[in-house]
Formats: structure tokens, sequence, C-alpha cells
């Protein structure tokens, strides 16, 4: 009942990703300590003995101070990510996840203002301030003067990463604003394509960056180039697709005149009614390729009955309507034109 309780603490030493060894801290806990707040303290005091270098100072330029509240953060920072990678699972970046991520970085990095840009997808632009600074107001002198800020990040970028800890301090940065700040900005890159930056700006120049906002930033800049990338090549595999498609409808209608045209026409009636019945998108989709492909089965019909200028007999009729049929056999094999099978094969019902 008398025993002293002992604590043990252990952080990695690591360096380019490999663990080169461990620093520990091994005691007795103090009555006040072992309510709860000990073992913060003591990751702490080892993450910042873990940033000196041989004379005892810090090595990089960026506070590397970690204050008390700052020791929960790392479950925050787990929340963060766990949130936004399960919408980056989708082939499209929507609107309302880049809404949700710039607002998560706002709460979790404690900044003023988070944004984006991406010169090849200015859809995605953003520039989020937080509620107490001015909310979503679009215009106004806070807006214009953090626009500017983002600007000279961009004029001035280079390499992977950039950080200003006070603009007084830097002649590129100094006369932007009359309030000082401190940003921080990293490349959105993927492999060897740097699609734009992602940012933050904070008028808070005592605090400081938390340790570990470079690295937080530079994991959901890595998330948002991988799914920008997957965008670009899912964007190249639809065209390939399309470009496929248009050749087999094209290689039908080449076979008369009239069919020319056709399956367009199709297309086009069947997306107006779609938009009328207010058809959620991806059932409009099924249509689009159901509209277009409706008669690929005419591909296997030959051209003398299919151009038959006189009465078709009864057995050239019955081959005709084979085609509905014929379609969904040569598609089949296409996963991606599943949901559009029924329509294809039933057109004609």
């Amino acid at each position: 009942a008398n025993e002293q309780k002992r604590f043990l603490c252990g952080l990695p030493i690591t360096e380019d990703q490999k663990i080169n060894g461990v620093v520990l801290a091994f005691g007795q806990v103090a009555d006040a300590a072992a309510k709860g707040g000990h073992s913060k303290g003591m990751k702490s005091l080892l993450h910042q003995v873990l940033t000196l270098d041989k004379n005892g100072v810090p090595k990089h330029r960026q506070p590397e101070q970690i204050l008390p509240d700052h020791a929960d953060q790392s479950f925050e920072d787990l929340y963060l990510f766990a949130n936004i990678s399960k919408q980056f699972r989708s082939l499209r970046l929507k609107q309302p996840v880049m809404d949700k991520l710039m607002h998560r970085i706002l709460a979790t990095m404690d900044a003023d203002a988070a944004f984006l840009h991406f010169p090849g997808f200015p859809e995605y632009h953003q520039l989020n301030i937080r509620p107490a600074m001015g909310g979503p107001d679009s215009s106004g002198p806070l807006r214009e003067s953090l626009q500017k800020v983002i600007d000279h990040c961009i004029e001035h970028f280079s390499g992977s990463y950039c950080v200003i800890d006070d603009s007084t301090n830097d002649d590129r940065f100094a006369a932007l604003s009359e309030r000082p700040f401190r940003c921080m900005a990293v490349t959105v890159r993927y492999m060897k394509q740097s699609y734009g930056l992602l940012g933050l700006v904070s008028y808070d120049i005592d605090k400081g960056f938390r340790h570990d906002a470079l690295n937080i930033m530079q994991t959901l800049a890595n998330q948002l180039a991988a799914m920008l990338a997957n965008m670009e090549r899912y964007d190249e595999l639809e065209r390939f697709t399309v470009n496929i498609v248009c050749s087999l409808v094209n290689a039908i209608e080449s076979k008369d005149a009239y069919f020319q045209g056709h399956s367009k026409r199709v297309h086009q009636y069947a997306m107006q009614m779609a938009k009328h019945l207010n058809m959620p998108a991806e059932e409009m989709a099924s249509l689009k390729w159901a509209a277009v492909l409706h008669d690929i089965g005419k591909i296997g019909i030959p051209e003398r009955i299919l151009c038959k200028p006189g009465q078709l007999t009864e057995k050239e009729l019955d081959l005709i309507k084979q085609h509905p049929m014929k379609g969904k056999t040569i598609l089949e094999p296409i996963r991606q034109l599943q949901p559009s099978m029924d329509a294809i094969a039933h057109h004609h019902d």
C-alpha cells in the first residue's frame, strides 16, 4: 500500500524516417502529479530535449515550444486525419469536403486563416477566415490583406515549405499588413507534379506555430496531392473510354446516313428529361451511357439488312430485334457499364 508510484516515458530519436535511438525518463511520481498531469509534462520535456542540438539550441527556426494544453492535441490531430482521409476516398473533391478540411485545419492549427491555391484547379481555391476574425465575409480590408499575403507566398515560394515567424523581420512581407503576422505554406506535390500551396496565416506572433504544425500540414498536402493526381488519371481514363465509345458509335452510324447523329440526339433528349425529373447523379450517369450505346448491338447486323431499302422479311426483322441483347452481350465485360445494361437490353420493350 505504501509502494511509491513510478513512471517511465520514452520517445524515439528519428532521422530521415529511421529510428536511431530512444530517449527515456524514469523516476518516482509525486502525489500531485499522480492525478494525471505528469505524463503530459514529461512528454513535453522529452520533445524539447529532442529539438536541441549539441549546443543546446533548437534545431529549427520555427518555435518548438509545446504548451501544456497542446499535449492532448495529438488526439485532435488523429481525429482530423481520420475524418479528412475518409472524404479523400472519392474520385472527386467536392466543395463540402474542402470546406470541412479548411474548417478542421483552422480549429486544429489555431490559425486566423487557412488557404488553398491550385493554379490548375481554380475551382478549389479557398481562403477561410476564423469566425472571430471576420468569418466567411468575402469583402473587406482583412480579406484583401490576407490575399496580399497569399499572393506573396505564391510569388516568393520555393522548396517544399516556407515559414515566416514574424513578418516585421522579413522585408518581403513587412509592408503587406499593418498588423504583424506569421505564416506557413507547404507545397501540394505528388511525385514531381506540383499542384499548388496549402497555408496558414496568424496575427498572434507571440504564440508561434505548434512544433508539429509543419508535419501535419505536409501530411494533409500529400493527401490532397494524391487526390488531385487520382482525379487527373480518372479524367484521362474517362476521356479514353469516351473516345472508344464514340468510335464504336461512329462505326455503327457510318453504315447508313439515316443513323448518323441518332445516338447523340437520344442522349440529348434523355439528359433533358433526367434533369427535369431531378434524377440522381449516379442514375443520370447510367442513363447517359445507355443512351449513347443503346444501338451498339447493330454492329453485329449485316449492312445489307440495316440499309435495305425495301421491306424486311420476318427473318431479317427478327435479326434486327436482337440488337438490344447483342448490345448487352458486347458491353457486358465492361464492369463500369453494368448499371446501364438493363436499359440497353430492353430499350425496345
